[in-house]
């Protein structure tokens, strides 16, 4: 990926057909982004590494539930791209990027760089979007869901602490009683 600039103080974008907007507007381009993986680490990624697969574009306005409105959702946009991670070989990263900024996800599976590859060939971008929007989604609702369980383990004292070798201290979550 070459990101571009429009005019000096305005956000980095991606020079690709997602249309990304970068997290930056400085004088210098980004050259690194920060990817969450789904062991519920983070990853960093150069910019200059991204290969262009696929964007995830919504495309026309929809009809809302319950009303004749349409939604447009094109504040979302998704670009899919492939990378080489050192010492395992290519993985794909999606990047969202929205009102709230861009944020990425890599996606390392064995079988991961196979399965986007083919979506981004034989798929609409509207069905690319929808992928990439439920994928998000159900990373957002699944931290949430596991932030609120361990709130309330919290609460009912379910969380107990213990000291291991070397001074590393452990955090377990007793079963609901």
């Amino acid at each position: 990926m070459i990101p571009t600039q429009e005019h000096p103080g305005q956000y980095w974008r991606s020079s690709d057909p997602a249309d990304i907007w970068l997290n930056e507007a400085g004088a210098e381009s980004p050259t690194l982004i920060t990817c969450q993986t789904p062991q519920g680490g983070t990853a960093t990624v150069r910019v200059d590494d991204l290969k262009f697969i696929g964007a995830g574009l919504f495309g026309d306005g929809r009809p809302c539930l319950g009303g004749n409105v349409n939604w447009t959702g094109a504040s979302y946009r998704y670009g899919v791209y492939l990378v080489h991670k050192p010492y395992s070989g290519p993985v794909v990263v999606i990047l969202q990027s929205s009102g709230g900024g861009a944020e990425g996800l890599m996606l390392s599976s064995t079988t991961s760089v196979e399965t986007w590859e083919h979506l981004a060939a034989t798929s609409k971008p509207e069905m690319l979007w929808n992928i990439c929007h439920e994928l998000y989604e159900l990373r957002r609702e699944g931290l949430e869901g596991m932030k609120r369980s361990i709130f309330a383990a919290f609460i009912e004292g379910r969380l107990k602490k213990s000291r291991r070798r070397k001074g590393v201290i452990s955090v377990t979550m007793e079963a609901v009683a």
